[in-house]
């Protein structure tokens, strides 16, 4: 079964992807296609895996990234100055298959495409009524990890504890060992 369906209404993007992105760098555009082959093959599970294998990575280190509830973004490379594929998806209300809302190649600092693969998403859940992946939890939990708690920002605004992972306090404040 293919897990991986293209958006509806857009037809040239099934070409842009297949054609129009051979173009660039080949190299680069068969590992995009390995990785949309995985999530053709795996579906969901791919994204949320791949998700929880880089929750400890920054941001510009992540191939697959939340963008907000239910859209999430996939890099090929991760970060290049020649220019990036960046595949916009959502996942299905049954947490399985997943749809390709847009895709460009980014070679400015602002994405083009984010603004209408943002729209076709929240159309999706106007229209369709859809509701989300069913993986909120996961979603919350990533989430959580990149702001960090919030009792653990409290403590440094007091000056009792650094969050350095070291252990060492910050300079200039007198830390507390309770």
């Amino acid at each position: 079964m293919a897990y991986l369906v293209y958006y509806p209404l857009d037809r040239k993007l099934k070409k842009k992807i297949e054609e129009d992105f051979k173009k660039y760098d080949k190299k680069i555009y068969y590992k995009l296609l390995n990785e949309l082959n995985k999530i053709k093959e795996i579906g969901a599970n791919y994204i949320h895996d791949k998700m929880k294998q880089e929750t400890h990575l920054p941001h510009s280190k992540k191939s697959i990234d939340r963008i907000e509830p239910n859209l999430y973004e996939l890099r090929i490379p991760k970060r290049r100055k020649g220019g990036v594929f960046r595949v916009y998806l959502t996942i299905f209300p049954d947490s399985r298959r997943v749809m390709m809302l847009d895709a460009e190649y980014k070679t400015q600092t602002q994405p083009e495409r984010l603004e209408e693969a943002k729209k076709r998403s929240k159309k999706l859940k106007e229209e369709a009524e859809w509701r989300g992946s069913g993986n909120e939890k996961l979603e919350r939990n990533s989430a959580k990890r990149r702001t960090g708690s919030l009792r653990d920002k409290a403590k440094d605004r007091r000056g009792r504890i650094s969050s350095f992972p070291d252990g060492h306090h910050r300079p200039g404040c007198e830390a507390e060992s309770r």
